[in-house]
């Protein structure tokens, strides 16, 4: 967290709550969701170590330009020419599994992912998501 409020100063926003771990084990975890003008990233505490965990993160305005110079409003089309076609293909959006071993992965929501949403052709929202063993 600190290292985040480093790099992008104090959030607009910072809430938490309680979750259960996700493995069905008998504790809780805190999640700390800071929230930026341009980002939104949740933070898994862990109560067994006090490791902070970032398991996702939204980019929701082109002032957090990412590589390439693909951010929030840039055409659908330059998305797919700068990282080529997506893996899986919705109305509004398109997702991009990372470390895929084959086309017929059986398990991709196993992997990374980041995932371009649209609305009139142009980038929305970026998400990406991150698989924690």
């Amino acid at each position: 967290i600190e290292y985040l409020q480093n790099r992008y100063g104090p959030p607009r926003e910072m809430k938490t709550n309680i979750v259960r771990n996700p493995l069905g084990l008998a504790v809780t975890n805190l999640v700390v969701w800071l929230t930026y003008d341009f980002l939104q990233i949740p933070i898994i505490i862990r109560s067994s170590d006090h490791h902070q965990i970032i398991a996702s993160y939204d980019v929701t305005s082109p002032s957090c330009p990412l590589p390439y110079g693909i951010k929030v409003g840039v055409p659908a089309e330059y998305v797919r020419r700068v990282i080529g076609s997506p893996d899986q293909i919705d109305p509004n959006r398109w997702v991009y599994y990372a470390n895929l071993d084959c086309e017929d992965d059986m398990f991709p929501e196993e992997h990374d992912t980041v995932a371009f949403t649209f609305a009139d052709g142009a980038v929305k929202l970026i998400s990406w998501k991150y698989v924690i063993d």
